[in-house]
């Protein structure tokens, strides 16, 4: 036990088994906190590209809806018109 005691007072992060010196423990939590922050804003840029990505395909898709539409509508009054044109031509 007098050997757990040494490591206990010498390094005062010692847990018991691998005796890691205090500096090395200091730098590694803080390169590993400066890890995780990145990794947090880099979670957060890719959410809000996705929202942004998400609205602009949403208003595209209703672009795309309106402008079908319009062109069903324009195709329906070309029928017509051919359709009239077909009776006319008939008539004489």
């Amino acid at each position: 036990m007098e050997v757990e005691e040494k490591k206990k007072k010498r390094y005062p992060n010692y847990r018991g088994g691998a005796c890691v010196p205090e500096s090395l423990l200091d730098r590694v939590t803080l390169a590993l906190r400066g890890d995780l922050e990145y990794e947090r804003d880099r979670r957060l840029q890719l959410a809000d590209a996705v929202s942004k990505h998400q609205a602009e395909f949403a208003l595209a898709q209703l672009e795309n809806e309106r402008a079908l539409t319009s062109l069903r509508d324009e195709l329906r009054v070309a029928r017509g018109i051919v359709d009239r044109s077909r009776d006319e031509i008939a008539a004489l």
